[in-house]
């Protein structure tokens, strides 16, 4: 499944996953280098992160705010 970092809570993570639902994760299970609005896959109780998806993601977010915020 895969799911969208949200914020990091002292020791967990707060992922939305792909259905919409909300999950808790321990942040020590998150791999290095992760950021808030970072896309992971978990499969297997593995977490990878989704580089490619993750830079997709924040183009499509800039675009909205340029579309939103155009003078």
């Amino acid at each position: 499944m895969k799911g969208i970092i949200d914020r990091f809570e002292a020791d967990k993570t707060v992922v939305e996953l792909e259905n919409g639902c909300m999950a808790d994760i321990p942040r020590s299970r998150i791999p290095k280098g992760a950021k808030e609005g970072s896309a992971i896959l978990i499969k297997n109780e593995e977490i990878t992160l989704l580089d490619s998806e993750t830079h997709n993601l924040r183009l499509e977010v800039e675009k909205l705010m340029e579309d939103t915020f155009e003078d």
